[in-house]
């Protein structure tokens, strides 16, 4: 599992991903005792920053037409 923390600023994000590697790190499983753990980290430092996001959003409404015409279709008998 991948986790991707979005804030207003970038030290809010890292504070929430660094709490979130460390306690999911102490979750317990129910079938073993003593501090074990299945999770593995894919990145070292299991936390990076990825700078600034932004969102883009794009409306269009097309009037008038089939949806057909809004696309290049092929079709092939096979």
């Amino acid at each position: 599992m991948l986790i991707t923390v979005t804030a207003p600023d970038q030290s809010t994000a890292h504070a929430i991903s660094t709490f979130v590697a460390h306690a999911s790190s102490h979750l317990p499983i129910p079938e073993y005792d003593g501090l074990v753990s299945t999770l593995a980290y894919p990145y070292s430092p299991p936390e990076m920053d990825r700078g600034p996001l932004y969102r883009f959003t794009l409306n269009h409404v097309a009037t008038g037409v089939t949806p057909t015409e809004l696309f290049r279709t092929t079709t092939e008998e096979v």
